[in-house]
Parts: structure tokens; C-alpha cells; sequence
């Protein structure tokens, strides 16, 4: 109970937060708004305003918004320009369409809507007509007038056909299959869904096939047939998945648990609305987290748990509060646990909550609450509303009932229509029918062989058709998993090449090299387009840096001997690197061995090629040890220190060696010692070789990145 009241705060805390922030910004427009001068710069104001006020600003930078369109409009010097404009003052009236819906003015409403429809006919724009076209189709819907629901999504669907725009036929089958089921008409929405699903299937747009899917899974949930709505659920549910789709994702979770919920399978039910809730609190969606806190507080209900229902609506209730909406469907839920819990003091307090509430089962409880208590009149007064609420619901179901008949009706009158249709076409085919047969009987016997052999073409030609019909299907899947292969494709390859941005980034600049080493240059092609190879460079300025004869230059480990020390002098450090793999993963492997190459020299001050490399060695094995996985990765290089003023080279490498080309006629290699920078078994501190070069000498350090080609 605790960790569920913490979430509670903390959602209190966000919200806070997120209103703070937002005021912010309106002032900060405002204050822009103030200053803009030019009509384009204060439409983008406007619009951002309109994105950030609550809807009932709507109307404050809505129409300041048309007014400036209107005249952009008729300065427009291109049909593009034009378009554009249109498109934007669409927008525009669709800020005002939601603000007039909020305030509940229909006429308003369905004027600015039909403002919205002609600017989209002036630009063409088929899929925005359409679109405007359901708007209205889902406005009737919402006040109960079915029938002009369905003419308008006809209208959409007629539309459609005429631009052939399959998408926008789809979307309006779904639509009047949406329409049917209201009315209970459950064959003919299952009927005109699966009619949607056949074009959708020929389409790429599979977040509408899987939401057709999903639909179809309700359809079969309410029809009692768990085993084929789970089929289609699943089916949606894997494309939501494929295109990362997790607010429809999250949607089939719920339809999953609602379905369970009504078939009695509680256990299921919850698991499912478990889900939905997860990525509901991930999705920062807490008006979706409040509805599924209720529905498992339902649940429990439905099992007799009250505590556990309770415990579920008071959470619920305190989002409600927060998002000042569905406050009293959480009271009357907690009103009813507690009658059930016979906590009859708490009951009575949250159906009191509720005072200028109209509902008859709310009476109804609060007669039952009363009459527990005692309050004989109360029960008495609360019952007699109840019987007048549910005469009233009568009343209001009979004209529901009869708008269904009609309903379902007009429904048959179509079908008895198309039928009449179907028939008479039949009827033709049959004349023709037998046409062809008297043909074929005054031919007679010598065409015999002929229609024997058409006989055979014929099946082959079937069989052909079959065959293609097939292959068409079966090119369509391919295609639809073509597209989702090249998105994920392209998102990856994205995330590569940003990857290579972060690579360069840390490659010293060619420019810096050439400052320090004039005379060098380097070979860099990565096989991929990341790598593991890098190349690596520092300068650090040291004092008392101590001058050294050495006695044997080819093999000079140890045999040298000190004659003097410099001031302020520069070290040159630069090193060819290899780390553990190609591609992302060596890339990966090659930021942190930088890291501990960087570390090594200038956290820990380390010049010395054999003591970079120790250091850098155990940096790179402790950073890798953090891992529960055992982690082998690592690097080999061939590093330098080249003091300029006394020309002394330093050197160490791990498996990579040094070449020296004395005067362009000697070539010595000095060995590396065996063993990467990383995890080893046998580890030994890293051996530093010491040299004097001179004028005419080249220093070489590679990878076996080269040799390794085939």
C-alpha cells in the first residue's frame, strides 16, 4: 500500500511541475507577441499559443490566427504558397472547432467544421476531405442521430471510391461498422469490418490494419468467442510491436483485459490490465493510468474483494482529482465497496459526494445505504427517484429500441436491395447461360474434341489464376515485411553514421597532427563505417626533462646513460590503436580504451610510453570488471613519446610493433611485448624502449588492420 501512495505523490508532484512549466511558456510567448511586427512571425506565435492554452483560450488566438491567413491568402503569388496558407487556416478552424465543442455550441461547431470541409475542397486535398467528412459522421454519432452518422460515412466512402482512395474506403467501413455495433448490430459491423480488413491487407499503413484487427477482436469478445478474439487481438498486437507502436499497444492490452473481464476470466483479466498499466505509467498517459487503476478495482469488485477494490479506486480518485475529470465514476465505484464492505458511514459519504447527480442506480445504492442505517425516509425519498429515474430510462430505451428496429431495418431493406441487385444479375448471366448452351448443342458432336481440349485449358487456366492469386498474396507479405525490414534498416544506419560523428569526434584534428608533426601522415579507412582502429595524439610540456647518451641505438632498453636535463620542453605522445572487433562493437571498445589512454596521461600524469600503457591496461580491465558477464575486449598498440628538442623516441607496444627506417636504407622492427591492453592471464608491466633518431629516419606505427586483407 505504501508504494502505491508514493506514486500517487510523486504524479502530484509531476503535474505541478508540468503546469509551472507550461505557464512559463505562455508568458514568454506573450511577451514575443508583444514585439513581433510582421504578420508571419505573429501567425507563428498564434499557432504555438494555441498548442500551449487550455481549449477554452482556443478562441483568443484562433481567430487572430484566421484574420492574418485570410490576408496571407490573398498576397499568396504561387498556387503552392496558396495551398499552404489554406492548409494552415484549416488548422486554424480546427482550434476553434474544438474550443465551440468544449463549450457545447453545435451550431457553431458544425459551421466552422463546414468552413474546414470547403477550404479542403478549394485545395483537393482527398484524404482531408474525408477526414472532415467522419467528423461530422462521429458528431452525429455522438447525439444519437445514427442515421445521418451513417449518410455521412457513406458520403466519405462514395468519396473515396471516385478518387480511388483506399485508404480513406477503409476508414469509412470502419466507421459504419463502428455505427452498427452501437446499435447492436453485430453481424453488420463484423461484416463491413472485415470488408475494411480485406483493403487493408493490400496497404502499407498496418497501424490501421492492426487497429481493424483489434476492433475484429472486440466484435468476437462480444459475441463470447475468446479463442478466435484472441486470435485477432495477437495479430494486432504483433503489428503494434513491430512499428514500436505503444500507445496502440497499450490500447489492445486493455481491450484484451475488458474482454476477459466480460467473459468471467478474472485472472486473465488483471494480468492484461497489469500490462496496459505499465505502459500506460512509461507513456505518461495518467488519465489512461486512473481508467485502468478503475478497471481492476472493478475486478475485484466483481470477486467480492473489497479491500483490494477499494485500495484500487482511491487511486484512481487521486488522479481523477488531479486531471479534474471522471472524479464522480470513482466516487459512485467507492460508494459501492464500501455498501458491499457494509462500511456504511464511508459509503453514504461518497454517494453524498455526488449531490446534483441524476442516476438511478445511484439512488438505488443510496436507498440501499439509508435503509442499512436506519433512514427509513431517506431510503423512501432516494427509492421513489430511482422508479422515476428508471421510468424515465424506459421510456428512453423504448425510443432507443425502436431507432434500433429502424435501424436494423433499413439495414435488411439494403441487403434485400443488394440482393435484388445480385439476382438480376444472375438472371442475365443465366439467359447468357443458356444461350451458349444452344450454340454448343447445334455445333453438335464435330466441336466435341474441341470443348474436351477447351475443357483442359480452361482447368489450367484456373489453376494458373489460383497459382498467381497466390503469388500476388503472398508478394504483398513480402512487400509489407520489405517495408518494416527498410525502416529498421534505416533507423539503424542512422544510429550508425550519428555513432561515426562521435568517433571523429575524438580522432585528433589532421590540422593539430601537421602542427606537431609536419612530416607525417596517416592511413585511416575503416572497413565499416565505425571501427576499432583509432589513432591517437596528447602533448604535454615538461620541465627537467633529463638528455641521455645510449650506448647501442638499435637494441637502446636500458644502456644509456644522462647528460644533462631541459627546461620547458614538449613531448609529442601519439599511438596507432586496435581495439577488439569491427564495427559498432569495436567502436564501442575503442571510447574506452581513449578514455583510459586520456586518463593515463592526464589525470595520472604519465609520460612514459610502458607506464601509459600499465596504467591505461588496468583503467580499461576495472572498467570492463564492472560487467556480471566476463569481458575480454581490449586493444593493441604501438605508442610514442618524441622529445623534439633532444630528438629522444620512447616506446612501448602490446603485440603491435615499431619500424624505423634509418636514412631510408636500414630497417629496424622493434618487437612488441605479447599481450594486449585488457584482460590476460599472464600479465607482465609493459617493457619501454628508449632511442635517439636523427635526420632521415621514419617512424612507422600500424595496425594489422592492412595485413589482415584479403
Amino acid at each position: 500500500m505504501m508504494k502505491r501512495i508514493t506514486l500517487t505523490l510523486i504524479v502530484i508532484i509531476c503535474f505541478a511541475k508540468q503546469s509551472s512549466a507550461q505557464n512559463k511558456k505562455m508568458d514568454s510567448l506573450k511577451v514575443e507577441l508583444g514585439k513581433a511586427k510582421q504578420d508571419t512571425t505573429r501567425l507563428r506565435i498564434y499557432k504555438a499559443l494555441c498548442n500551449e492554452c487550455d481549449v477554452k483560450d482556443n478562441l483568443k488566438y484562433g481567430e487572430p490566427s484566421i484574420k492574418i491567413l485570410d490576408k496571407l491568402i490573398t498576397l499568396a503569388k504561387t498556387d503552392a504558397e496558396k495551398k499552404k496558407r489554406l492548409e494552415q487556416k484549416a488548422d486554424a478552424y480546427e482550434v476553434l472547432r474544438l474550443y465551440y465543442d468544449d463549450k457545447g455550441d453545435t451550431a457553431k461547431f458544425l459551421d466552422v467544421q463546414q468552413k474546414r470541409l470547403l477550404i479542403y475542397q478549394e485545395a483537393k486535398d482527398t484524404e482531408a476531405i474525408v477526414a472532415s467528412i467522419r467528423v461530422f459522421s462521429n458528431y452525429y454519432k455522438s447525439i444519437g442521430n445514427y442515421h445521418k452518422a451513417i449518410e455521412y460515412a457513406q458520403k466519405g466512402m462514395d468519396i473515396s471510391k471516385e478518387m480511388n482512395y483506399k485508404k480513406g474506403i477503409a476508414s469509412c467501413l470502419l466507421q459504419t461498422a463502428n455505427l452498427y455495433l452501437s446499435q447492436g448490430q453485430t453481424n453488420a459491423g463484423l461484416e463491413n469490418n472485415k470488408k475494411a480488413l480485406d483493403i487493408l491487407y493490400t496497404l502499407k499503413d498496418t497501424n490501421l490494419l492492426a487497429y481493424s484487427l483489434v476492433m475484429t477482436g472486440n466484435i468476437y469478445g462480444e459475441m463470447h468467442d475468446v479463442k478466435t478474439s484472441m486470435d485477432y487481438f495477437n495479430k494486432g498486437l504483433t503489428l503494434y510491436k513491430l512499428n514500436n507502436n505503444k500507445e496502440g499497444w497499450r490500447v489492445t492490452y486493455n481491450c484484451i483485459g475488458l474482454m476477459y473481464q466480460k467473459n468471467n476470466d478474472f485472472t486473465n483479466a488483471l494480468k492484461f490490465h497489469e500490462k496496459c498499466l505499465s505502459l500506460s505509467k512509461e507513456l505518461g498517459d495518467y488519465s489512461w493510468v486512473r481508467g485502468t487503476l478503475g478497471n481492476m478495482g472493478n475486478i475485484y469488485s466483481m470477486q467480492k474483494d473489497y479491500s483490494k477494490a477499494i485500495q484500487f479506486h482511491l487511486e484512481a480518485l487521486a488522479i481523477a482529482k488531479k486531471l479534474k475529470n471522471s472524479i464522480g465514476w470513482s466516487y459512485i465505484c467507492l460508494a459501492k465497496d464500501y455498501y458491499y464492505q457494509k462500511n456504511y458511514t464511508k459509503a453514504k459519504l461518497y454517494s453524498d459526494s455526488l449531490k446534483h447527480k441524476e442516476d438511478q442506480d445511484l439512488e438505488l445504492l443510496r436507498s440501499r445505504i439509508d435503509s442499512a442505517t436506519g433512514n427509513t425516509r431517506g431510503a423512501y425519498e432516494h427509492y421513489k427517484k430511482y422508479i422515476l429515474l428508471k421510468d424515465k430510462s424506459t421510456s428512453d430505451e423504448i425510443k432507443k429500441a425502436a431507432i434500433k428496429d429502424k435501424f436494423q431495418n433499413d439495414y435488411e431493406k439494403q441487403k434485400e436491395a443488394d440482393k435484388a441487385e445480385q439476382d438480376k444479375k444472375d438472371a442475365i448471366a443465366k439467359a447468357e447461360s443458356k444461350k451458349q448452351k444452344l450454340i454448343t448443342l447445334f455445333v453438335g458432336l464435330g466441336l466435341l474434341l474441341v470443348l474436351i481440349f477447351a475443357g483442359f485449358v480452361f482447368r489450367s487456366l484456373r489453376i494458373r489464376n489460383k497459382q498467381n492469386k497466390l503469388i500476388s498474396e503472398q508478394k504483398e507479405i513480402v512487400e509489407l515485411q520489405k517495408t518494416l525490414v527498410e525502416e529498421k534498416q534505416r533507423e539503424i544506419l542512422d544510429s550508425i553514421e550519428y555513432a561515426l560523428r562521435i568517433q571523429t569526434a575524438i580522432l585528433p584534428p589532421q590540422k593539430l597532427v601537421k602542427q606537431y608533426l609536419e612530416n607525417s601522415f596517416i592511413l585511416y579507412k575503416p572497413k565499416d563505417i565505425v571501427a576499432g582502429d583509432f589513432y591517437w595524439m596528447e602533448t604535454v610540456q615538461l620541465d627537467n626533462v633529463p638528455i641521455s647518451q645510449f650506448d647501442n641505438e638499435k637494441n637502446g632498453n636500458n644502456r644509456h646513460q644522462q647528460i644533462g636535463t631541459l627546461s620547458n620542453c614538449q613531448i609529442i605522445l601519439f599511438a596507432a590503436c586496435d581495439c577488439t572487433g569491427h564495427g559498432v562493437p569495436g567502436a564501442m571498445v575503442s571510447v574506452v580504451c581513449h578514455n583510459a589512454l586520456n586518463r593515463a596521461v592526464r589525470e595520472f600524469g604519465l609520460t612514459q610510453p610502458a607506464a601509459i600503457l600499465d596504467k591505461t591496461a588496468e583503467i580499461v580491465i576495472e572498467n570492463f570488471s564492472k560487467s556480471e558477464e566476463s569481458i575480454k575486449d581490449g586493444m593493441d598498440i604501438s605508442l610514442c613519446s618524441l622529445n623534439l628538442e633532444t630528438m629522444e623516441l620512447q616506446w612501448a607496444g602490446a603485440n603491435n610493433p615499431l619500424w624505423i627506417v634509418r636514412n631510408n636504407q636500414q630497417l629496424e622492427e622493434i618487437k612488441a611485448d605479447k599481450q594486449p591492453i585488457g584482460m590476460n592471464e599472464d600479465s607482465k608491466p609493459f617493457t619501454n624502449h628508449r632511442f635517439t633518431v636523427n635526420k632521415g629516419d621514419t617512424i612507422y606505427l600500424f595496425t594489422d588492420g592492412f595485413a589482415d586483407q584479403f
